[in-house]
């Protein structure tokens, strides 16, 4: 399969969204710590299970894109991963938990 996408856009990620029926986001700082923790682990996970259409992995920068995650009132730098679906709204998560 393939290696996170790095997105550089609010509309590449929703382009994404769109496309797919899952998507896992790491919210990310290069500065935090857990972030470069797990991102080893979320890498593997997306060549393991990224299908085309079907489930994508992709990592934002916070800083660099403090619209998105103000959008998905990511505020916290523990790495949340939400997943997102065509049947669940991604309000309705928070760090990965079903809110």
């Amino acid at each position: 399969m393939s290696s996170p996408t790095h997105i550089t856009s609010a509309a590449q990620l929703r382009t994404i969204l769109s496309g797919n029926d899952v998507v896992v986001i790491d919210f990310y700082a290069d500065w935090c710590g857990p972030c470069k923790a797990i991102a080893p682990t979320y890498e593997q996970m997306s060549k393991t299970h990224s299908k085309p259409g079907k489930a994508a992995f992709v990592k934002v920068n916070t800083d660099e894109l403090q619209d998105v995650a103000r959008k998905y009132e990511i505020t916290a730098w523990v790495p949340p991963l939400p997943p997102f679906s065509s049947s669940c709204p991604p309000h309705t998560f928070r760090a990965g938990i079903l809110a």
